[in-house]
């Protein structure tokens, strides 16, 4: 994924493929908010540009599971 800011491009490594169409600028001012509260305090907004790609990644309790096991 990549967005264009202030000249320059930032590349991040995401699960799905789309465009950044929102960034939380707050998190620049205080980035200790994500650590507070990482479900409202959101970094970016996507517009996935294939929803198909969804259907691969874990629920909650899936990545609990994954978490707690031996074999990651």
């Amino acid at each position: 994924i990549r967005r264009q800011r202030q000249m320059c491009i930032r590349e991040s490594i995401m699960p799905v493929s789309g465009e950044v169409v929102e960034v939380n600028d707050i998190l620049s001012e205080n980035p200790r908010l994500i650590n507070q509260d990482p479900m409202q305090n959101w970094i970016i907004a996507v517009e996935i540009s294939d929803p198909s790609q969804l259907t691969e990644l874990m629920d909650r309790e899936a990545y609990d599971a994954f978490c707690a096991s031996e074999s990651h």
